[in-house]
């Protein structure tokens, strides 16, 4: 029996979006010249890179089609023609994620697919309303950037490969504090400037780690709306934002050397880590006390 391959979105827990409705327009085996390959699947999912939401209630993407594109990425000429080397699936319906709904690690599935083995190098999102809800209930419909016909391109590197009769996960993270521009300041909100900061990362289960913990105050309490921003050198790569019970979580990180930083109001603290394959490296911030990382896949030990 052939296993899937899955696109995932990133955020805080795990949830699978069940009775999702698509259609998958898709290229022909003949016409992408794949007649005598095997297929895989492959799974959209939705997250985000938590957004200091105190005063939003929802923050919201639509989305009605994704494509999957071969390597090298090119786009085709004409659709249909026969260098066509991509894969469409295009939503029955338009599908709208709140994003707000998607932190420390939950996932939401956006697509599943068969395709074709081979090598993958990019996906294109077709993004097409987007907007802000606040608690008070002011509403702000945005303008999506230009780009509109070819949608979002985000690259995979490294490739995405489907290997016949596996099953295969892709990230897709939305990181909201730089998606969603601010306009005017929390007293006097003008508005919201719309700028999708999107990564994506495949093999997710296999290939990368994930970092989490929690943030007190000196009396051991949570600190809640914490940002906890992740840095390769000078890069920042995502963020996230600790939860009522000042938990965080960061899922999806390719192996390697990164800095993470704490800022809750006037407060910094930054400590150096190191991401593996398939474990979880644990932060604890108890604010005023340096902290340290450590390494671990079988139990749940904390580091201070």
């Amino acid at each position: 029996m052939s296993k899937s391959m899955k696109f995932t979105v990133f955020a805080a827990a795990f949830i699978v979006l069940t009775g999702f409705f698509m259609s998958c327009n898709q290229l022909s085996e003949k016409e992408l010249g794949l007649e005598s390959q095997g297929m895989g699947t492959v799974v959209f999912k939705i997250t985000d890179a938590p957004f200091p939401a105190d005063l939003v209630a929802e923050a919201n993407v639509t989305i009605d089609w994704i494509k999957l594109l071969k390597y090298p990425a090119e786009e085709p000429e004409s659709e249909g023609s026969e260098n066509d080397e991509f894969i469409l699936v295009e939503l029955d319906e338009s599908a709208t994620f709140n994003l707000l709904e998607l932190r420390n690690g939950l996932t939401d599935v956006m697509a599943k697919m068969d395709v074709p083995v081979g090598a993958y190098s990019e996906i294109r999102l077709h993004i097409v309303d987007a907007g802000i809800l606040l608690k008070d209930g002011a509403e702000f419909n945005l303008k999506v950037p230009g780009g509109d016909a070819s949608g979002l391109k985000i690259k995979l590197d490294p490739a995405l490969d489907v290997v016949e009769g596996t099953e295969v996960e892709v990230l897709v993270d939305f990181d909201l504090s730089r998606s969603f521009v601010m306009q005017g300041n929390p007293r006097n909100i003008m508005g919201f400037i719309f700028k999708p900061v999107v990564r994506a990362v495949a093999n997710v289960e296999t290939s990368t780690g994930e970092i989490s913990g929690v943030v007190a105050d000196e009396d051991g309490n949570a600190v809640i709306g914490a940002s906890i921003l992740l840095y390769d050198d000078e890069e920042m790569i995502t963020s996230a934002i600790s939860s009522e019970e000042g938990f965080y979580s960061i899922i999806g990180i390719p192996p390697g050397d990164y800095t993470l930083v704490l800022e809750v109001d006037e407060y910094t603290a930054e400590v150096d880590i190191i991401v593996e394959e398939a474990t979880t490296t644990e932060t604890n911030f108890l604010i005023g006390i340096t902290p340290s990382a450590q390494e671990n896949t079988d139990d749940e030990s904390t580091v201070e």
